[in-house]
């Protein structure tokens, strides 16, 4: 009896592990199988992504003016001193210091865009308002000086046409995953795989042709304290399951 009972329990086990990850999540059973690094075998609207920097350079400091590579699409240059490759969420990242961020110049493909999202992971070490990545009257994700995450998204490129703020607060030395999706009709903010607000908009999201940067915008301004790990931007609207599996694919242990 006791050998026929434990038949059973593995034959349940084999069954929970080839259950789907969104049917397995809740109960505990099961976590997903980890794919960190974005891939196109499975990364939402991979044909979409425009913009994608892993950050995964070799350990150690990074000198102002070194190229930061991008998986796809353009590089970007250190400005100012204080970066360096350390572990990261996902392989290795880029720490920032509070007065250092990546330059990668006006991106073409960036701009007068119907739909787009921006992606990061971030631990912050500093809860001084900072720019996680975007371009100034374009589309930026931030972390503030109150421990929220914001979003803000521009039509016209000198003025905001929608600002979402968390009002769940994040603690410092934690990992926090932060997406922002423009649909065409909708702007969403999420953390940790979770809205935490929307607010409807309309038209493409253009910009006067600001830098895109990692880590403040438009220069010195509103530089980041901590980690910024694997940095994605899509010219479409990622969907709320979408962005749940890229936390829950990325946010596990191998």
């Amino acid at each position: 009896m006791r050998l026929v009972f434990l038949f059973f329990l593995a034959l349940v086990s084999t069954s929970l592990a080839s259950s789907t990850e969104a049917a397995m999540i809740p109960f505990g059973f099961w976590k997903p199988k980890c794919s960190p690094p974005f891939a196109s075998s499975w990364t939402p609207r991979w044909n979409n992504i425009i913009q994608y920097w892993n950050l995964n350079g070799s350990a150690g400091s990074i000198s102002d003016g070194a190229t930061i590579p991008a998986t796809i699409g353009s590089a970007g240059t250190a400005t100012e001193p204080g970066m360096a490759y350390v572990t990261g969420k996902i392989g290795n990242a880029v720490s920032f210091n509070g007065g250092s961020y990546i330059d990668m110049g006006s991106l073409a493909n960036t701009l007068n865009r119907p739909q787009m999202s921006i992606a990061a992971w971030i631990y912050p070490t500093a809860n001084s308002r900072s720019t996680i990545a975007g371009a100034e009257f374009l589309m930026k994700i931030q972390f503030t000086d109150t421990y929220t995450v914001r979003v803000l998204a521009s039509k016209d490129g000198f003025s905001w046409a929608g600002i979402i703020e968390s009002t769940t607060t994040y603690p410092l030395n934690r990992w926090l995953h932060m997406v922002a999706t423009y649909n065409g009709s909708q702007l969403v903010l999420y953390a940790n795989g979770i809205s935490v607000g929307s607010t409807p908009i309309t038209g493409n999201l253009s910009s006067s042709g600001s830098s895109f940067q990692i880590s403040g915008y438009d220069g010195l301004n509103e530089m980041f304290t901590g980690i910024i790990d694997d940095v994605a931007v899509w010219n479409t609207g990622l969907t709320a399951d979408e962005v749940m599996r890229i936390y829950t694919g990325q946010n596990c242990k191998p």
